[in-house]
């Protein structure tokens, strides 16, 4: 696995997937030669909304397929809650990805590097 990661939280890539864009193809497009790591606690989050009816559960979906079929994402075994996960490894030199607004607060006090996915797709 390669060296250098963007860690992604479940806000980003469920929030790109429901308006059709995903977010990992855009990572690695924007990051080449960079990893992506979520968690395997941001999994459980993710199959939690999958086995729901909301209105995510058909992205929560996808993005379980896109998980299993990308080698580019690492799953850290942590079952930790995402948040304080994220947290936990946000330094100064960390690339980040969510669309929590209160997470991205915390992360920026921290100096590690936070963007989200836009509704147009991009990363910003």
């Amino acid at each position: 696995m390669k060296d250098r990661k963007v860690i992604v939280d479940t806000s980003s890539i469920i929030f790109g997937l429901s308006k059709r864009h995903d977010v990992f193809s855009k990572l690695s497009e924007e990051y080449p030669g960079y990893g992506i790591l979520i968690s395997k606690g941001i999994l459980n989050e993710i199959n939690g909304i999958a086995s729901g009816k909301g209105r995510y559960s058909k992205s929560a979906k996808t993005a379980l397929e896109l998980i299993k079929r990308n080698k580019n994402i690492e799953i850290n075994s942590s079952t930790m809650y995402p948040d304080d996960w994220i947290l936990d490894n946000a330094h100064k030199g960390a690339i980040i990805c969510t669309n929590d607004a209160a997470l991205k607060v915390n992360i920026k006090k921290k100096g590690a590097a936070v963007f989200s996915m836009t509704i147009s797709g991009t990363l910003r």
